[in-house]
């Protein structure tokens, strides 16, 4: 009973089953490495679980003769999803100093985000403006998203989900300028201090119009997108529950800061392959396919 089964999970915090000869649990570490130890000779199976996550393969198949067996790895991902919109809003309307009647402004800036040119703009003069989308109900499995007007080369975007009026719980997705040529995207957990969970991730250059950030919570999950590209990914269980929101923030010297789209909804459906993303436009409710 000397013999072990080790490898790598692909994520922290994984639960890894093992089956056959021999039955055991545990969870991967920070790394994702995980491992059975004191196993008899005999046939094993090796499978990896996460709320969220997809696993490269799903299970392996491991038979233990007179030695540990490692190198037992696996790749995960996020799981592909279908998002459909209960929101779309194209700020197709008359210019105005606010978003309108189904926008509630977030209540620790007390700035609403004006229409300017069919799009919402963020105002140089006042700062980051917030608002909650408040005319709709939300799933706890939901998404947010936003479709770049244009971007400043110091400004910041970000989608909430879970969120309420504060914006004190759930999670922010944001990418940002730095001013000196350098593009970021990270995920906040509002309800821990705005604390940063995933990685900071370098864009390869600078937003442009058109582009799409994402944000998704399913269950302990929460994935931000770049034009359909899953590119940060952290789990939380801090906020279950809440309805989505979007800040913009321009500084004093940038006047051509711009959201073109914004987009919310459920989270349903797993697809057993990727897809690439299907971007909506003015009044277009279809799925969007992430």
């Amino acid at each position: 009973m000397s013999n072990s089964i080790s490898g790598n999970a692909g994520a922290a915090a994984v639960t890894v089953t093992l089956s056959g000869a021999g039955s055991a649990s545990t969870t991967s570490a920070s790394d994702g490495t995980y491992s059975f130890a004191g196993l008899s000779a005999g046939a094993y199976v090796v499978t990896p679980t996460m709320t969220g996550i997809t696993f490269t393969p799903a299970f392996l198949n491991e038979t233990i003769v007179a030695a540990s067996i490692t190198a037992v790895n696996f790749v995960a991902q996020p799981t592909r999803y279908v998002q459909v919109p209960t929101v779309v809003d194209n700020f197709h309307r008359a210019n105005s100093p606010n978003l309108g009647s189904k926008w509630t402004v977030q209540t620790l800036t007390n700035i609403p985000i004006p229409i300017v040119s069919n799009q919402a703009t963020g105002d140089p003069s006042l700062g980051q403006a917030a608002e909650m989308y408040s005319g709709a109900s939300f799933p706890n499995d939901q998404f947010a998203a936003l479709t770049i007007g244009a971007f400043a080369i110091e400004s910041q975007y970000f989608v909430l989900v879970r969120t309420d009026i504060t914006e004190l719980t759930g999670y922010a997705g944001s990418i940002e300028g730095d001013g000196m040529g350098g593009y970021f995207a990270t995920i906040d957990d509002q309800g821990n201090g705005e604390a940063q969970i995933g990685t900071i991730v370098t864009l390869s250059g600078a937003p442009q119009p058109g582009d799409i950030l994402s944000l998704q919570a399913v269950g302990t999950l929460v994935t931000m997108f770049y034009n359909g590209v899953p590119i940060v990914s952290a789990t939380s269980s801090t906020t279950a529950s809440g309805t989505v929101a979007m800040d913009i923030t321009a500084t004093a010297t940038q006047t051509d800061t711009s959201v073109s789209l914004f987009a919310a909804g459920s989270v349903t459906g797993s697809l057993l392959a990727p897809r690439a993303s299907l971007p909506i436009f003015g009044t277009n409710k279809g799925p969007i396919i992430l």
